[in-house]
């Protein structure tokens, strides 16, 4: 087992109180790492500590933060920082998904819900992750031993058509990750990306039908816990690039088809 992937010691979730976030907060403490589970609404945060905490007492912090004010990150990073001194990792893992149809477009009040979804999903998605992650990057880069983990998507490398910004914000971090990760190679950080298929959880809750990611109606749907299993093996394993599911096929056939060019490119970076 390499244990690269596992040299922190305390790292932030974003997400963390719920659904595949709170998947992987279970996992890091599995791994005896400390966990700040970081996301907008109080009571949430607080009711997954209390119950995080019946079995990893000690472990779990809470950290409120609002993604959309992405404005207000330094200041954030400075309280976050006051706190967890010992903080040396993150995971990115917060994010949105809204169906939304240009064809459909026949009102101007239409337009503007669309509009203002797209700058949620993007804001939410592509510039809290750059942001937090530059904010922090000083302070991570001073640790003997630091880990960014980006959450991209399988739909990254193939879209679907009814959540077309989704599918760009989650090709955005997948793109931004590869760079991050060449940029950071001769240093401390370790870049690992995680690209889940379609899970059981509550990101389609802006559907018509928010079950529609589930098993029952969906048999390529992962439960969150084969998700997670499948994501752990991996890890575990050191790997920088870690997709399920179906999403393991897609982004093999993107490596096979474009990763030596990709090094390439890259040569010296």
């Amino acid at each position: 087992m390499s244990s690269s992937n596992l040299e922190f010691n305390k790292i932030l979730v974003t997400g963390g109180s719920g659904g595949l976030g709170l998947a992987f907060t279970k996992l890091f403490l599995e791994k005896g790492k400390k966990v700040i589970i970081a996301g907008r609404t109080a009571s949430s945060l607080e009711s997954a500590k209390e119950d995080l905490s019946k079995t990893y007492s000690g472990k779990v912090s809470t950290s409120q933060i609002d993604l959309q004010n992405i404005k207000h990150f330094p200041e954030y990073v400075e309280q976050l920082l006051a706190e967890h001194p010992d903080l040396d990792a993150i995971c990115l893992n917060a994010g949105i998904q809204k169906p939304i149809s240009y064809a459909a477009l026949e009102s101007t009040e239409a337009v503007k819900d669309i509009l203002q979804d797209t700058d949620d999903e993007i804001t939410t998605n592509i510039l809290s992750v750059v942001h937090l992650t530059t904010v922090l990057m000083p302070h991570l880069l001073k640790q003997p031993k630091a880990v960014i983990c980006t959450v991209s998507s399988g739909l990254a490398f193939v879209p679907k058509a009814g959540v077309p910004v989704y599918c760009a914000t989650k090709a955005f971090i997948h793109s931004w990750t590869l760079s991050l990760r060449y940029q950071l190679e001769k240093t401390n950080v370790r870049v690992i990306e995680v690209a889940p298929p379609l899970v059981e959880s509550n990101l389609h809750r802006d559907h018509d039908d928010p079950d529609n990611n589930k098993k029952s109606k969906n048999s390529a749907a992962l439960t969150v816990k084969d998700f997670i299993t499948e994501v752990d093996q991996k890890w575990s394993a050191g790997d920088k690039e870690i997709a399920a599911g179906f999403a393991a096929n897609s982004s093999k056939k993107w490596y096979d088809a474009y990763g030596e060019q990709l090094e390439k490119m890259n040569e010296g970076v």
